[in-house]
């Protein structure tokens, strides 16, 4: 299976936080979910333990006051989530990070829009206008699914199981919110609870950069997949650089 733990990923420079969601620590570093509101509880997951945030959630959420060190540049957010409650109304947001400083959120939510529920995926300048991409679905509440989003500095790229969605180039600063925020279960630039989610989320991500398509697959796969993913950078640059110096050489030998 692909726990993001056993891929070469979890060795990733870029991963700045890894929520296993065994328990509320962070495995990759000590963003530690520092308040656990509420009553969450672990259970069985995709992998191992995941957390709910039960059936009929109004006040269960997890969250830590950081922005990880991104402050509204590239990132990647991704997760695996189950309903426990098909959504009839309102909002489900699901997880995300928020940055204090250009007032940016990213997060990805499920929502009823007008009888007709919908995936959602947001750069999100508080108070002003965002990017948003949408896709319309019902969830159930009997299967798991990767939910994902990058954005590398100038696209938005949404992913519903490893599918990349419509993409999208956001722009501007916000200009609401005083604390940055890492979240589950809640709106990511207030963590005050709002828009809670009846769902288990397993396997909670976060790099500073944006993955690859590829890298995006690895997480969402059921067949474990080993990648080395600072490795195969740094080979596709190898491969450019090489490539240049054949090229010089045979103008050279040409010449």
């Amino acid at each position: 299976m692909a726990e993001l733990y056993n891929t070469d990923l979890f060795n990733d420079a870029n991963l700045v936080a890894y929520y296993r969601l065994n328990d509320n620590f962070d495995s990759k570093s000590t963003n530690h979910f520092t308040t656990v509101n509420g009553s969450p509880t672990w259970v069985s997951g995709k992998y191992f333990n995941a957390v709910s945030l039960g059936e009929s959630n109004t006040n269960n959420y997890l969250f830590a006051n950081t922005n990880l060190g991104i402050d509204g540049t590239a990132i990647t957010i991704a997760a695996w989530v189950k309903l426990t409650t098909e959504i009839t109304s309102g909002t489900y947001i699901f997880f995300g990070q928020f940055s204090a400083t250009t007032k940016r959120q990213f997060a990805i939510w499920y929502e009823y829009n007008g009888g007709t529920p919908r995936l959602a995926w947001g750069f999100d300048p508080i108070g002003i206008a965002g990017l948003y991409r949408y896709k319309t679905i019902t969830l159930g509440t009997s299967n798991w699914y990767h939910l994902a989003l990058t954005y590398d500095n100038t696209t938005m790229t949404p992913y519903y199981n490893a599918v990349a969605q419509t993409t999208g180039t956001p722009g501007g600063n916000g200009n609401t919110g005083t604390t940055s925020h890492v979240t589950i279960g809640c709106n990511p630039w207030s963590s005050n609870g709002n828009n809670p989610a009846s769902a288990i989320i397993d396997d909670f991500c976060v790099f500073n950069d944006a993955l690859t398509a590829d890298e995006i697959s690895t997480l969402a796969t059921t067949t474990q997949i080993r990648r080395l993913a600072t490795t195969a950078r740094t080979s596709a640059a190898a491969r450019s650089a090489a490539s240049a110096r054949s090229a010089a050489s045979a103008r050279s030998v040409a010449a």
